[in-house]
């Protein structure tokens, strides 16, 4: 592949991995209204239900942001190994390796996640107890 291709694939990436994040937190946003407006007549089988479908989201989305991730590293690797063979790159593709080579956000994303999910699943438990909208 071309600099060019690669710097292309690259922003399909990362747009898929936002795409996924942001689905993510959507997703984690409507389960907490739900569990708000819903508190009153929240029964043990659908919390348990809720937390379920939720967890295996959770899990499946982090496991796409993984691979996408690790697919992102590899388009770093593409353009370093192209770089090594002499050619010479533009400005952006240097950024961009610098960037990726930085993890800064590889290195929150996935506690914050976690963090977030921990705290939502507490939060449907709370709501279950009594919490929530009458």
């Amino acid at each position: 592949m071309t600099e060019a291709e690669l710097l292309i694939f690259h922003i399909e990436l990362l747009n898929n991995f936002w795409s996924i994040l942001f689905t993510w937190v959507a997703t984690t946003t409507a389960m907490l209204g739900a569990a708000y407006f819903v508190a009153s007549r929240l029964k043990l089988a659908l919390m348990l239900a809720m937390l379920w479908l939720y967890t295996m989201f959770s899990t499946a989305c982090m496991a796409q942001l993984f691979r996408t991730g690790g697919r992102i590293v590899g388009v770093r690797d593409d353009l370093v190994a192209l770089q090594e063979a002499g050619v010479n790159l533009t400005h952006s593709a240097n950024i961009l390796i610098a960037n990726i080579d930085s993890r800064l956000v590889a290195k929150f994303t996935g506690p914050l996640m976690f963090i977030v999910f921990v705290a939502s699943v507490i939060y449907v438990i709370y709501c279950y107890r009594g919490g929530g909208a009458d």
